[in-house]
């Protein structure tokens, strides 16, 4: 077994039940709570156990935004992801400033969800995942200065870019690239969060946050196409 344990919120039995078994597959430990006053209690009794939350964004009585605070007095050091079917961009964007680490959107990929508990986790998992190598020019939304850089590979879980400017691990930013949403047919931008510093190739790595299943198998069907 795995050292670090997953503590599970969610009020539908049906979706704890899910990620008990994905959990159980990856031969993790884990806890489960349908409430707040669950989870509290599990965490409080649990400190050094729990590496990762895997949390519904809209409980009975409660929000997952307002719990997490809550969580992150008992578990500072753990990672926390959201999970809800809610796929707007203010409500992931307010999930992850209330100090999410990643956000997933139901219904939910059981390889995903496995790639995205094993990276959250530390336990890596991208080389599981198709890697297409493009060469996309693109460039950051709202960034005070115009950052330029290439997106140099891409998967179903992120991208590998190559930048000159420094980026700081789990720093989120939003990707503009007509090269990438052309050649894939995607009409938005991608919200990302970086994952991984510059290896030895001077690339980033970055997964994508809250991205919603139609984008995704897209971008499965590209990589599909162009394997590395």
């Amino acid at each position: 077994m795995i050292s670090k344990a997953i503590l599970i919120i969610d009020d539908v039995a049906q979706m704890r039940q899910l990620l008990e078994q994905i959990s159980g597959s990856l031969q993790i430990n884990y806890f489960s709570a349908e409430n707040e006053k669950s989870a509290l209690s599990i965490a409080k009794n649990n400190k050094n156990e729990i590496g990762l939350v895997l949390l519904d964004i809209n409980l009975n009585n409660t929000k997952g935004i307002d719990l997490i605070h809550k969580l992150k007095k008992e578990l500072p050091g753990a990672r926390y992801c959201f999970i809800s079917g809610l796929k707007d961009k203010d409500t992931i964007m307010k999930a992850i400033q209330s100090g999410g680490d990643d956000y997933v959107v139901k219904p939910i990929d059981i390889s995903i969800m496995k790639g995205k508990i094993k990276s959250l986790l530390n336990l890596g998992s991208e080389d599981e995942f198709k890697w297409a190598e493009v060469n996309f020019e693109a460039k950051l939304k709202n960034s005070p200065i115009e950052i330029n850089f290439m997106i140099k590979s891409i998967s179903e879980t992120g991208i590998k870019f190559e930048s000159q400017i420094p980026f700081k691990i789990n720093s989120k930013i939003e990707i503009i690239s007509e090269q990438l949403r052309h050649s894939m047919g995607i009409d938005s931008n991608l919200e990302c969060k970086i994952m991984k510093d510059r290896n030895e190739e001077n690339l980033f790595t970055a997964n994508f946050i809250g991205l919603h299943e139609n984008t995704r198998q897209k971008i499965r069907s590209y990589t599909v196409k162009g394997i590395i």
